[in-house]
């Protein structure tokens, strides 16, 4: 694989710039032995110097496939769809924009795990981007129906979703490059896109957090949140049928504030995630605007209860459901175990 002979290169790179660090015109019968102390000083410095930044770029440079493994998380690219047309989950918002001509998508997956004992904020990695051959950058097509990553993490929690980028069609050289979630990780990991590691490499998720029922309540600060119904099954009744070969998920919740200050939820703040840390993008399916639950204002010793639906593929055995309260200034991150 290519990146190994470019691994060695940069090494022998580091070795040189090192040897011609020492030398000097005069050489080495015009120096004293003062001068001599001195100047094997400064080039041990030199040398560690250059040696600790072959070290350190060598260490941020991955490929597909490669698992990424630093002090709290782990994370992996492990596939990358390039194609002309606009995927499922942001194909509307693409059409509304001017038509750009030459553009291609990129869909990359990307799971995300936190290795700690604790809740861990994500947002130093919001912004990640695309980078080509000549340094040109390309942000994430976030939508409202493919969000960013959540806020937080909770122990053992893969994250794993599809990442949208748009590029010019003629793009080459393309690299993924996020920043870590430790504010001891200062140099941003990159990816190379066009390379791969053999075999792939992948995240298991293993939860370390308390798992609710349905019907159970959870309350933080004052905010209570409860499952009261759910339905699930490729037909519902009415409208809420799925194709072939996938379910539809409905739930019922309940939320009272009783905080003592006016609250507004988020759409990130709840998701619907698989076994594996995959999530679920909610639908419209079967569930009317006037059931739908949306909180643009709730002000306190006030309740409210509405249905989130989801479209999954049929089979998937381990299911939860997740109610963030980081929005709300809280490090807690609710689970509800579905299956």
């Amino acid at each position: 694989m290519n990146r190994i002979d470019r691994r060695a290169f940069l090494a022998i790179a580091a070795m040189g710039t090192v040897a011609a660090a020492g030398c000097t015109e005069g050489g080495a019968d015009d120096r004293s032995e003062t001068d001599t102390d001195d100047g094997s000083e400064i080039e041990s410095q030199e040398q560690e110097a250059v040696a600790a930044s072959a070290n350190e770029s060598l260490e941020n440079e991955f490929v597909v496939g490669e698992r990424i493994e630093r002090d709290g998380w782990q994370a992996v690219v492990r596939d990358v769809q390039r194609g002309s047309s606009p995927p499922d989950a942001v194909a509307a918002e693409a059409a509304d924009e001017d038509a750009i001509e030459e553009t291609a998508y990129l869909v990359l997956e990307f799971a995300l795990k936190n290795t700690t004992a604790d809740i861990v904020p994500t947002d130093e990695r919001e912004d990640v981007e695309l980078r080509d051959a000549d340094g040109d950058t390309y942000p994430q097509f976030t939508t409202a129906t493919n969000e960013a990553m959540p806020a937080q993490l909770a122990p053992g929690e893969v994250d794993r979703d599809e990442l949208i980028f748009e590029v010019p069609d003629d793009a080459s050289a393309l690299t993924f490059v996020f920043d870590g979630l430790d504010e001891s990780d200062t140099a941003p990991v990159v990816v190379d896109l066009e390379q791969e590691a053999e075999p792939r490499s992948d995240l298991d998720q293993k939860l370390d957090v308390d798992t609710h029922r349905f019907g159970e309540s959870v309350e933080v600060d004052g905010i209570e949140v409860t499952i009261s119904n759910l339905q699930q099954g490729n037909n519902l009744g009415g409208f809420m049928q799925a194709d072939d070969g996938r379910d539809v998920v409905v739930i019922e919740v309940e939320l009272t504030n009783q905080s003592g200050r006016e609250r507004s939820s988020e759409p990130a703040q709840m998701a619907l995630k698989d076994g594996i840390g995959r999530r679920y993008r909610e639908t419209d399916a079967g569930v009317g605007a006037l059931d739908r639950f949306e909180v643009e204002s709730l002000g306190t010793d006030e309740e409210t209860q509405g249905k989130l639906a989801y479209e999954l593929e049929d089979g998937v055995s381990e299911l939860y459901w997740i109610f963030d309260f980081a929005p709300w200034g809280s490090n807690e991150r609710a689970f509800w175990q579905l299956r």
